[in-house]
Parts: C-alpha cells; structure tokens; sequence
C-alpha cells in the first residue's frame, strides 16, 4: 500500500510480479539468462531487495540481434496502415491507465521517488504521450 510519499508495502499484484525471477524477453519469448545468473535489484529508498532478474550476457546478445533483426525485416510496423498504428498506440496508452496504480508503485519502488509524483506525472505522462502520438499517423506524411 501506498501513501502520498512512498510505499509501505507493495499491492499484492506488484508483490506477485516481483516476487519470482523475471526473465528476458527475446524474440517474443520469455527467456532466463543462459548463465542461469540472477541480478539483484534494490530499492534506492530503502536499500532492500526489489526484485531479481535475469543477468543477460554475451550468450544473449546474438539471439536478441537476431529476433530484432527478423521484427525490423518483417516490416510489421512500418507495413501496418496509419489508422492501425495509432489505434495500436491508443491501446497501449488505454493499458497504461488501467494498470495506472500497479505501474506507479513499480516506480516509485524502483527508483525512490514519492508514488504521488510517479502516479501522477511520469506514468500519467506515459500515457499522455502515447495518445499524442497515436495521433499523429493519421497527419499528412503519417
């Protein structure tokens, strides 16, 4: 739970998201470091252990060249017409304000700063943003 200035104790969904290893993604899979290495992460503001996740290395730097190589080759994006990306843009602002207080707590944990400011500026900014541009593919050149 949350006050104005910062968390007490995580929501049981941040507590769930955070309280397992979190893999990488590559490819569009969820993949733990091949290492089998676990990097700590800890709160700035209480010096505590955040999460863990995986330690990627040089193991993982070729596949994930190769998957970003083969999603920028396939011209998914690039392909899609105006109206599809910014609908798409639309959307993920729509998730970012569902998820508004699960997301605000994951920062406010991750870097110390007041949860009022992470909610109310950086992760609602997040979603302003994603809406201003939604709306630009649609503008002449798109």
């Amino acid at each position: 739970m949350s006050t104005g200035y910062g968390i007490q104790s995580p929501s049981t969904a941040v507590a769930n998201f955070i309280g397992k290893p979190l893999p990488m993604l590559i490819g569009g899979n969820w993949v733990p470091a091949a290492s089998g290495k676990i990097l700590e992460v800890f709160n700035p503001a209480s010096g505590s252990v955040l999460a863990r996740v995986a330690a990627g290395g040089r193991q993982e730097v070729d596949p994930a060249v190769r998957a970003a190589r083969a999603a920028f080759d396939t011209n998914l994006w690039g392909g899609l017409g105006a109206d599809a990306r910014g609908k798409i843009l639309w959307r993920i602002a729509d998730l970012i304000e569902a998820h508004l207080d699960e997301l605000s707590e994951l920062e406010s944990l991750n870097n110390g700063m007041p949860f009022r400011d992470a909610k109310f500026f950086h992760i609602a900014q997040s979603a302003r943003c994603f809406r201003y541009f939604a709306g630009w593919p649609g503008k002449i050149l798109g």
